[in-house]
């Protein structure tokens, strides 16, 4: 649920900021206007503010809505489906968390292609069905066991046909390892001893003095290098036109 998001606001817009960094680097041109699917509590669009576009999001939490509503960001209670804009509205979409919690991922995916302006980018982050961590642990897997509001599971194999089958190019994915929440905390309490071993910005950077972390550490350079992360972060292009 939402309640906890309030009181991880600090955590949420580190986050926010990891993911706009990572869309910049993979597109330096990107600008105008952005809007995030499943936008909780807003955090990514104020970071988008800050850099210069013009954001936008919805929810179907009309809680939540009204809070984003009340300190300035437009955001409306609908799906995608029901977004008041015509088509090729925007330069990027994204999709935080929030396709794998949609009755419909591919209509999705082709309402995005609509609303994207041609060359838009649309950007998904969701647990990575092809993690190492699912292939051990199955139905104990964190990708579905502590969330039972995940209707599916994806893997870059399955969001490439999506992205290539509705109007779709230049396909890229990176997987992370590590629980960013832990990165946040530790990063806190241990200013300035890190251990980057990593160019992925979610990459996990820990205490030197913590055994059981400089255990995890070569795993997740592993899993990274294996496209066997954790969360899996997609960005597509929208074509010109979806027979091309």
């Amino acid at each position: 649920g939402y309640k906890s998001y309030r009181a991880m606001s600090d955590w949420l817009v580190w986050i926010a900021e990891e993911r706009m960094k990572i869309m910049l680097q993979s597109n330096p041109s990107l600008s105008g206007k952005v809007h995030d699917v499943g936008c909780a509590t807003g955090e990514f669009l104020q970071v988008a503010m800050k850099r210069g576009f013009q954001a936008s999001g919805c929810d179907l939490s009309e809680s939540i809505v009204q809070g984003c509503r009340e300190r300035g960001l437009e955001v409306y209670a609908t799906t995608i489906h029901g977004l008041p804009y015509g088509a090729s509205s925007f330069d990027a979409i994204t999709f935080f968390d929030s396709l794998e919690h949609t009755l419909t991922p591919v209509r999705d995916i082709q309402r995005t292609w609509e609303l994207l302006k041609p060359g838009g980018m649309c950007v998904v982050s969701t647990p990575n069905s092809s993690s190492l961590e699912f292939r051990l642990q199955r139905k104990r897997w964190q990708g579905f066991y502590t969330s039972r509001e995940h209707l599916f599971l994806f893997n870059p194999g399955v969001l490439r046909r999506f992205f290539c089958d509705n109007g779709f190019e230049r396909i890229s994915h990176y997987t992370i390892a590590g629980d960013p929440a832990l990165t946040h905390i530790v990063s806190r309490l241990f200013r300035g001893q890190w251990i980057d071993m990593l160019r992925f910005p979610f990459s996990v950077r820990h205490s030197r003095s913590d055994i059981k972390n400089r255990i995890k550490i070569p795993y997740y350079f592993v899993a990274e290098r294996l496209g066997w992360g954790h969360n899996l972060f997609t960005m597509a292009f929208k074509k010109e036109s979806r027979l091309l």
